[in-house]
């Protein structure tokens, strides 16, 4: 089973990268990773290149007309190709056995 996680996120990319620093510690990494963004400032975006290579990272963006996470999710589920998803916001640092627990429970 491949497990993805989808990252809600909104201008904050100094805790989006706490969050993803929990992702490259997981015991059970997941197969991708994708940031539904609702129309942050490119500082996200650009945080984001640093980890090329070391995470599955995939990137769903859309202007920022007011608070649309909603619709960001629904964009992030069509890029989406894992069995199994996992819904998480940006400020949710993830212990290192979260995929893996969820994997256990799926």
């Amino acid at each position: 089973m491949t497990i993805g996680v989808i990252i809600s996120t909104y201008n904050n990319p100094a805790w989006l990268e706490k969050t993803l620093w929990g992702y490259m510690s997981q015991v059970r990494p997941a197969d991708e990773i994708i940031i539904a963004d609702d129309g942050s400032r490119p500082e996200t975006r650009n945080m984001l290149k640093n980890y090329e290579g070391c995470l599955p990272i995939k990137y769903v963006w859309h202007d920022d007309k007011g608070f649309r996470k909603t619709r960001i999710l629904n964009e992030a589920l069509k890029v989406a190709q894992s069995d199994y998803l996992i819904f998480t916001d940006q400020d949710c640092v993830p212990r290192e056995d979260f995929v893996a627990v969820h994997e256990q429970y799926a």
